[in-house]
């Protein structure tokens, strides 16, 4: 259970407990869904930050070099950490 829900429960207990006004009770109710909306847009946004880039083995074309490379899927030529030539690479298979 997240912190904004743990919040709201013990938010509605103490109201209904208390007997505060309900309009309170609602006024804090939507600033907690509110909180749990924007955590939500955060997370959405780290995902999407994510989302295009690809690990994996390659091996290099000029020299053979074999390392693992972090790329943008729309990229088609790399460093090679070896040779230091920008080359086109072959995805290799790992076992």
């Amino acid at each position: 259970m997240n912190d904004v829900a743990t919040m709201l429960i013990g938010v509605s207990s103490d109201y209904l407990h208390d007997g505060v006004n309900l309009e309170v009770f609602r006024m804090n109710v939507n600033f907690a869904l509110e909180s749990i909306d924007r955590q939500l847009k955060s997370e959405k946004q780290a995902i999407e930050a994510v989302k295009g880039w690809i690990g994996e083995s390659v091996k290099c074309n000029l020299c053979s070099y074999e390392w693992v490379a972090v790329r943008h899927e729309d990229s088609d030529r790399l460093e090679c950490p070896n040779c230091e030539n920008i080359v086109h690479f072959e995805s290799e298979e790992v076992d």
